[in-house]
């Protein structure tokens, strides 16, 4: 619902930022599996969520249908969330979802393949009635393979444990983006200590497109102008009408510092971009990373994530940051310099989604005192200036909700009526718990 109408409604009407009592009256959902990495609206406002069954190498992918009351939808597979393999006897994890305009939807995730243990990207595509669609890869599945990528292990597929036998896999490190009937896949790596990124592009059948890269793959490097430097981890990635830009970080003498990096359709690096197709600042005002970009409707790139600078020290605070096409600073956007928005004692934003009118979504966790480990759902929304929207949430602008322990990764989209669906995880000891919940826009 838009802010300016909401004014005229009764006084006891949720306002921007509080929870949706349409949707699961109210309260939020716990989901089936244990992460809940991404969430699409297809038509009709049901929603497509996905992630993962398991925190060992028994996990499968998930995928959960709901209608927009947050009721399961019973078009697709009966009501019952999908789960189900990239490959036989692999461990799979779903990481984005996308609803394609003939209301089919497309996962990408990665799988990790025995008998190395190496991962790689993966992707399924399914019917609007849950079945899997038999003309995608083979039978419904793609885990393209690259000879440039045969010796590299995808970071994204780190492992976390919280005890010696349970182990939980890191998702979100991945980016996917249809554009002109191709898919655009991101994600990161380490070779010899660097990191690099990267990027593949798909028909719409599941196969490698041959004038991409090197016959459908392409690694990006930094070509190391300053020493003890890594390439840009790209975290996130949008693809326009001709180019490719990606947002990470790149870290240098153990700082990690914003970057952007932009790459042609073919999958070379564009060397007109920034210095040498990177743009970064390794003053003060550029430490931090991004987690998310976006392309906000004056045609600007907008980053949010975690940034810090001398006077917060080690703290980091949620960020935003802006600039053109072509790598300059947007002077509308605080007048070209990066935001911190102080939330509690620290902050990240972990998503974003530009609103059709301008305004920009954000959802990501905050530490209420120094020191503790316990960390709690943020959702904020901001004008097209990077000034907070005051309309919004209860710290004018931002707003929050503790979960039962520690809030881990999260994710969101905003549907045509401004309402805002975050999904993630939480931590119930020693459980992983996902969730999802939707706020009144």
């Amino acid at each position: 619902m838009d802010t300016d109408n909401s004014k005229t409604e009764n006084v006891a009407s949720p306002r921007a930022g509080e929870l949706d009592p349409e949707f699961n009256n109210g309260e939020i959902i716990i989901l089936a599996g244990t992460d809940a990495t991404d969430v699409a609206i297809g038509p009709g406002n049901k929603l497509y969520i996905v992630g993962g069954t398991a925190r060992d190498d028994s996990s499968q992918y998930i995928i959960t249908a709901l209608n927009p009351d947050g009721s399961a939808d019973e078009s697709f597979n009966n009501g019952v969330p999908v789960t189900n393999s990239f490959m036989p006897d692999s461990t799979s994890l779903a990481e984005q979802v996308y609803v394609l305009p003939d209301e089919k939807i497309l996962v990408l995730g990665k799988v990790i393949i025995s008998p190395n243990l190496r991962s790689n990207f993966a992707l399924a595509r399914y019917l609007p009635n849950g079945m899997l669609d038999l003309s995608f890869g083979v039978n419904g599945h793609s885990v393209p393979l690259h000879e440039d990528f045969n010796n590299l292990d995808m970071d994204s597929y780190d492992f976390a444990a919280d005890s010696p036998a349970a182990k939980y896999l890191e998702p979100g490190k991945t980016s996917l983006v249809l554009h002109e009937g191709r898919t655009y896949i991101s994600g990161f790596t380490t070779r010899e200590g660097k990191g690099l990124t990267l990027l593949m592009c798909l028909d719409d059948s599941g196969n490698l497109v041959q004038d991409f890269g090197n016959k459908g793959g392409s690694i990006i490097e930094h070509p190391k102008p300053y020493p003890n430097m890594h390439h840009v981890n790209a975290r996130s990635m949008l693809v326009t009408d001709r180019h490719i830009y990606l947002g990470g970080f790149i870290q240098f003498y153990r700082r990690n510092h914003m970057a952007w990096v932009r790459v042609h359709l073919n999958g070379q690096l564009d060397g007109s971009f920034g210095a040498g197709g990177f743009v970064f600042n390794f003053s003060d005002k550029g430490r931090g990373a991004f987690n998310s970009i976006a392309l906000t409707n004056n045609r600007t790139l907008v980053g949010v994530g975690h940034g810090n600078t001398a006077a917060t020290r080690r703290t980091s605070h949620g960020m935003l940051a802006s600039l053109d096409m072509e790598g300059q600073a947007d002077p509308n956007f605080n007048y070209g310099e990066p935001i911190l928005s102080i939330m509690n004692n620290s902050s990240a934003w972990h998503d974003c989604v530009v609103q059709q009118d301008g305004r920009i979504v954000t959802c990501g966790s905050s530490r209420e005192n120094p020191g503790e480990t316990k960390k709690i759902l943020i959702v904020g929304r901001y004008q097209p200036d990077g000034t907070f929207d005051a309309s919004f949430g209860k710290n004018h602008g931002w707003t929050e909700y503790p979960m039962k322990n520690e809030m881990l990764l999260s994710a969101l989209t905003v549907q045509r009526d401004h309402a805002i669906v975050v999904v993630g995880r939480f931590i119930q000891s020693p459980r992983l718990v996902p969730f999802a919940l939707r706020l009144k826009g």
